[in-house]
């Protein structure tokens, strides 16, 4: 690395000098997939969506092809899933239960069956609360609301015996609402990440990620439904959150795993229910993958900001970088990038500030990991940086 003082006025293109890099974060992309042969795969496969497609009526078809194409390129094909659709001219809404069932009412399809980005968003975000098993914890959540609503019918103050309330804790009405709004944060919480999974379910499907909100959008123009008031967050709200998340995918490298995984999965084959109503999925008894595991928030934001820094867009880097650390600020990697940036600042533009940052970053790194060769590195070369500025301020 290049140790030099830059004055303030030199443009960062002009500095001759290579990035810090000891390749500490990798950015997940699988290999490229022979286009011949991923053509002549999906010719296949067509001839057996051909023969599905004799079994189902048209607007399950459709819903089918979406689900079914997001299942395989998110390597969920290891558990059957099952598909309904319940006629309702009025009820424009889809939900999904115990941990494999996605509703999909006929209003909201009628409404949106000629956007499927729209749909495979609204379905992308329903599979995203099976595989991040909000219905095991919203159920305890339930319970413990049911308990607070019924205390709240009870006098305005009175002892509670209870293991929610601690024993002999005096509560208040006021309390208890406290508590009930707390509890409803938290299914208002799993909308929010509901929204935010389902955009790299639908991104690594090949759907277009900007016309998410599209569906939003159209339910804001419904209005906020009462029922729906306490358990889910302001639309405008999601559509912020949707925004921010959008912002920090790699969505090459989704698109790119993608095609990979539906390369190397088969046609998930359909089966009528026992029920008469929905319709199978099948699972591909050869999959592997038992448990989807998501990404972070924090890994993906760290992933951004090293993409970002190496195609030189230092600001944009500097930020996601400092937002994944203020999400985990044990991981000693974003700390040591972080030193990395601001070292690099500091030689672009000659700001002292920029270097003691560099410094601090520095510590930090070694504070979460001591005696990690990479950060011993930059501490000591962050000294060496300021021993030749102590050299250059005494010459003046």
């Amino acid at each position: 690395f290049l140790i030099m003082f830059i004055s303030a006025n030199v443009n960062a293109e002009d500095i001759d000098f290579d990035k810090k890099d000891p390749k500490l974060i990798s950015i997940e992309s699988k290999t490229d997939t022979n286009k011949k042969a991923y053509e002549t795969k999906i010719s296949a496969d067509n001839k057996i969506y051909a023969e599905i497609k004799k079994q189902l009526p048209k607007e399950k078809y459709q819903i089918y092809r979406i689900t079914e194409k997001i299942l395989r390129a998110n390597k969920l094909g290891y558990q059957n899933w099952r598909i309904g659709m319940i006629a309702d001219a009025e009820n424009v809404n889809a939900y999904t239960t115990a941990v494999n069932l996605i509703q999909v009412y006929s209003a909201l399809y009628d409404s949106l069956y000629n956007d499927e980005d729209a749909l495979a968003f609204i379905l992308s975000h329903e599979i995203s609360h099976v595989i991040l098993e909000h219905q095991k914890k919203s159920a305890k959540t339930w319970d413990r609301i049911r308990y607070w609503e019924s205390e709240a019918k009870a006098s305005e103050m009175k002892i509670k015996y209870s293991p929610y309330a601690g024993f002999g804790e005096l509560t208040s009405v006021s309390a208890v609402n406290l508590k009930l709004k707390s509890l409803y944060k938290k299914l208002k919480e799993q909308e929010y990440e509901a929204d935010k999974e389902a955009l790299t379910l639908m991104a690594r499907a090949g759907y277009n990620i900007d016309n998410a909100n599209n569906a939003m959008e159209f339910m804001d123009r419904l209005g906020s439904f009462e029922k729906w008031r306490s358990t889910h967050p302001e639309t405008y709200k999601r559509i912020d959150a949707i925004n921010k998340e959008a912002a920090v995918l790699n969505i090459d490298a989704l698109k790119k795993e993608g095609i990979y995984n539906i390369y190397n999965s088969d046609v998930m084959n359909i089966k009528k229910s026992s029920d008469k109503k929905t319709f199978i999925i099948e699972s591909q008894k050869n999959n592997s993958n038992a448990k989807y595991v998501p990404v972070s928030s924090d890994k993906k934001l760290m992933e951004k900001g090293y993409a970002d820094y190496l195609d030189d867009d230092i600001v944009s880097a500097e930020s996601n970088f400092k937002s994944a650390f203020k999400i985990n600020n044990k991981n000693y990697i974003t700390a040591l990038y972080l030193s990395y940036i601001n070292e690099l600042q500091y030689i672009t533009t000659g700001d002292e500030k920029e270097l003691k940052e560099a410094s601090d970053w520095a510590k930090k790194a070694n504070k979460l990991h001591p005696g990690e060769r990479n950060v011993l590195k930059q501490i000591q070369d962050i000294k060496g940086e300021e021993n030749d500025l102590e050299l250059k301020k005494q010459r003046h």
